[in-house]
């Protein structure tokens, strides 16, 4: 039951903060892809922490890396398209 509380809570949280983000208008390639690197390392690195009796903690890990790496990699993306424009 602890476990099924602790993965809800961080489902409501990761919701609140998408919805969040994305009130405020259109979403740059930076930002887009920071939001689908967080999304998709929180449920590879719950499905990881799962595996070693932690899902809490390796989706917030999986988050955290993901949210990096998506946002460098939307970084990059939005360069190109700065220069396509150009």
């Amino acid at each position: 039951m602890k476990k099924q509380t602790a993965i809800g809570g961080a489902v409501l949280v990761l919701s609140a903060v998408i919805a969040t983000g994305c009130a405020g208008g259109p979403l740059n390639s930076r930002e887009k892809g920071a939001g689908i690197g967080a999304v998709g390392g929180a449920a590879a690195g719950g499905l990881i922490g799962a595996a070693f009796g932690r899902p809490g903690l390796g989706a917030a890990i999986g988050a955290g890396t993901g949210l990096v790496g998506g946002a460098l990699v939307g970084d990059h993306l939005q360069g190109q398209e700065t220069n396509e424009n150009n």
